[in-house]
């Protein structure tokens, strides 16, 4: 029996990627953020602070479209949950009517960009 799309468990990494290429095909532009802090040589560098100080909660994916629209992705491998700081920040962008899509595939990402272009 040949297995369906659905079936293939993929990381979070893998669906990041898969969601990237598709927007590029789909005209927008994709945003990969990263999270938290990394480290170059012996410093370490904080990517982004929120408002509050903390740099916890930001979505994986900024999203933009050719006609100044902004939304973001949150990719969550199959049986992901969100963090209490990811959902905060969900609802931040909700009090700005900012659209944030918690994904655990990209045909969930194909079916709103679809609507939207």
């Amino acid at each position: 029996m040949t297995p369906r799309i659905f079936d293939i468990k993929l990381t979070e990494h893998e669906i990041q990627n898969e969601i990237i290429k598709l927007l590029k095909i789909k005209g927008i532009f994709g945003v990969r953020l990263n999270s938290g802090m990394f480290k170059s040589g012996q410093r370490f560098i904080r990517c982004y602070t929120l408002p509050d100080g903390t740099s916890k909660g930001m979505p994986d994916i900024m999203c933009l479209t050719k006609t100044g629209g902004i939304f973001f992705i949150e990719c969550k491998a199959a049986h992901g949950k969100l963090s209490p700081e990811q959902s905060a920040f969900i609802e931040i962008m909700n009090n700005y009517n900012i659209k944030v899509i918690v994904a655990n595939n990209w045909i969930e990402i194909l079916n709103y960009v679809e609507s939207i272009i």
